[in-house]
């Protein structure tokens, strides 16, 4: 069972007012009020400011405030954002607890009705003067069903969640029946939002903060996986917090307490990844790194794992094809003059050499002195007016030329590409490239078909696969669009990593090395980067260019 329990953003106004908003909802005579525990130094109007409601509102529901505000009063806001965060459970029998709601520009009946978890039908019989016709700015009682100064929610079956706040108390996350924490660190930007309603997809002229969209369609993907999982019968409570992409927010949300009982982290977007994995270390919890390719976010930290793969794993499955698929071949590396793209072509030129005398081992092929042994490397000094002619030197006349380029330097690469495609017709060449091409516009697709060009990735998906295609129409169902690849990402981490929990427990950097999955885009293949240092996901596929289309190879 998942019980989820909404995003916590870290509220801008807040900061500067050092008045922290609560986290605790209660409903009072139908109504819902923001609970806050006045502390030293705080003003009523420093709170009035964090909780965006005038001042003699807050005096009118709590009337104590006549004689001055003291420390350890709590306080009833009665603040617009309330109205907005219960969650509700639309599965239990509905009590005479109504919500009063303000119909806001662009809300449907049916909207309401899945923010507030509650039938069309509902609605309408809580309201017979409305004629089933609803107007901006009209008062709509819903009906709900409240736990009154709930802890946490604690659904009989998963519900997606709203955005609210909530405060969890230590002892409400420590059970004695086997249930995982788990923290979703999303840069969400509720607060350059105007609607968040995004999973309801409503209406197409619904506007939503541009920084959002990615955070927001992985974790329309993750909230599609939880579903599956809940059949496995997991016990699970999801955190979802909004950390802006801001660093002191990330620390905000790090010092809450609750997080330090988290048995898995999940922190989307590769900026501040360092915050959290350093935390996660500290404190025994596994952080996962869905997005960020760079090896250094494990460098240090055995308890974080990084899903997309680097470069480095990606000329490694370069090496693999070509050494075991071209065999007597002119393998020619060039590289650009840097260090890094030589030291990436040292590094390639021996694991070519290794992986293909590895090969011919188990095949029982002994072949030496040969020139088919060769690996030609050749730097190539672009500045040269002989470049030309040098790359035709280090190609066969004879031999099916093997070429790799390391690069991810774009002018680099342009000077290479339009050199060899000048040559294509003299010689039998097929090109290896990197990832980063496929965004390279200045480079004529043209060039990569006549090349054969051959890039690794670190997903894949295929289009034409019932499993696919059913996927999609799922997801469709439940969220009224077709799931783009970062919510088809958010889907596969959340799937792997949750049902990884729930097989083995907190020892996920035990097993996850011994555990494999194909997902929908992304494939779980994770090993050790080092001693004191996380796990990479090496699964990387190898496309190729047919009919000027990406195909996968292998």
């Amino acid at each position: 069972m998942f019980t989820c329990l909404g995003v916590f953003s870290q509220d801008k106004e807040v900061k500067t007012t050092r008045v922290k908003r609560s986290r605790v909802i209660e409903v009072i005579g139908g109504k819902p009020f923001e609970l806050h525990p006045v502390k030293a130094g705080q003003t009523l109007y420093a709170i009035s400011k964090a909780y965006e409601t005038p001042i003699n509102e807050i005096i009118l529901v709590n009337p104590f405030l006549i004689d001055g505000l003291r420390v350890a009063d709590t306080l009833k806001i009665p603040s617009k954002k309330a109205m907005r965060r219960i969650t509700k459970d639309k599965h239990v029998e509905y009590k005479d607890t109504l919500i009063i709601h303000i119909v806001e520009r662009g809300q449907t009946v049916y909207s309401l009705s899945k923010d507030y978890a509650v039938t069309e039908e509902q609605i309408y019989n809580a309201n017979p003067e409305s004629n089933k016709r609803i107007k901006l700015g009209q008062e709509l009682k819903i009906p709900i069903s409240v736990i009154v100064n709930n802890k946490y929610l604690n659904l009989p079956e998963y519900t997606r969640p709203k955005f609210m706040s909530d405060e969890l108390s230590i002892d409400s996350l420590i059970e004695d029946t086997v249930t995982y924490n788990i923290a979703l660190m999303l840069p969400l930007y509720l607060s350059d939002n105007d609607s968040m309603k995004k999973f309801e997809r409503i209406s197409n002229e619904e506007q939503i903060y541009y920084k959002s969209e990615g955070a927001l369609d992985f974790y329309e993907g993750v909230l599609f996986a939880v579903d599956s999982v809940n059949k496995l019968g997991m016990n699970a409570r999801m955190f979802v917090y909004d950390t802006n992409a801001d660093p002191m927010d990330i620390e905000g949300i790090l010092e809450e307490p609750e997080m330090k009982l988290m048995d898995l982290i999940v922190g989307f977007g590769p900026e501040y990844i360092s915050q959290i994995t350093a935390f996660g270390e500290r404190n025994n919890i596994h952080v996962v790194s869905p997005i960020s390719s760079q090896n250094r976010v494990l460098l240090g930290k055995s308890n974080t794992s990084k899903v997309i793969s680097s470069p480095t794993v990606h000329l490694k499955k370069i090496a693999s094809y070509v050494a075991r698929s071209y065999d007597g071949s002119n393998i020619v590396i060039f590289y650009n003059d840097h260090m890094l793209e030589h030291e990436r072509a040292m590094l390639l030129a021996e694991d070519l050499k290794k992986i293909r005398q590895a090969y011919r081992d188990t095949l029982g092929i002994t072949v030496s002195n040969s020139i088919t042994d060769s690996i030609h490397i050749m730097a190539i000094d672009f500045h040269d007016q002989k470049k030309g002619l040098a790359i035709r030197r280090a190609l066969s006349d004879t031999l099916r030329n093997i070429v790799i380029i390391p690069s991810e330097d774009q002018p680099f690469v342009t000077v290479v590409m339009t050199e060899l495609f000048a040559n294509c017709e003299k010689y039998d060449l097929k090109v290896f490239g990197m990832q980063k091409w496929k965004r390279y516009h200045n480079i004529d697709i043209e060039y990569y078909h006549k090349l054969d060009l051959h890039i690794p990735a670190p997903t894949f998906l295929s289009e034409n696969s019932e499993s696919v295609i059913k996927f999609k129409n799922d997801f469709k169902q439940e969220f009224k669009s077709y799931p783009n690849k970062v919510a088809m990402m958010g889907f596969d981490v959340a799937f792997y990593y949750f049902s990884l929990l729930y097989n083995h427990g907190h020892d996920i950097v035990n097993e996850i090395e011994n555990v494999k999955h194909n997902g929908v885009l992304n494939s779980f293949d994770f090993y050790k980067t080092g001693f004191d240092s996380g796990y990479e996901n090496r699964s990387v596929s190898l496309l190729r260019y047919v009919d000027y289309r990406l195909t996968r190879v292998e």
